[in-house]
């Protein structure tokens, strides 16, 4: 409903009556990654890990977050991370190949835009078709 303060303000009252809700602390991170506030996100991304530790959305939020700040090896282990506990998140193989092209691993970037595309994440065509023959 893009009422999005009073949002976060729901979600961290549902992380101070259920501190253990790992999707509370993925929420209020959305929120300020949103605001493009990063830091500030990716503590809320980490604190969902520490409760669940198998949380795909978690380890690729916290690679988005390293993929902006310029951490590219870092980003590119959350998106694996991500993809090994869920195989059909297409997002995460969308921007590690987009990580593998600026470092020159064509072949393996273009297995993930091909991954992509075959997960219905539209962008990924372009960047197929781009850089993939």
């Amino acid at each position: 409903m893009g009422i999005y303060d009073r949002a976060l303000e729901d979600f961290l009252r549902v992380i101070d009556i259920d501190e253990n809700n790992d999707n509370a602390y993925l929420s209020v991170g959305k929120y300020y990654y949103r605001e493009e506030n990063f830091d500030k996100a990716g503590l809320y991304f980490d604190k969902a890990l520490k409760i669940n530790n198998q949380n795909a959305m978690a380890y690729y939020l916290i690679g988005r977050v390293n993929h902006i700040r310029g951490l590219f090896n870092e980003a590119v282990e959350n998106y694996s991370k991500a993809i090994n506990i869920d195989h059909e998140l297409g997002e995460a193989y969308l921007y590690r190949g987009a990580i593998r092209i600026r470092q020159k691993f064509r072949k393996s970037a273009c297995n993930d835009f091909k991954m992509a595309v075959n997960l219905g994440v539209k962008e990924a065509e372009e960047a197929n078709k781009k850089y993939c023959r």
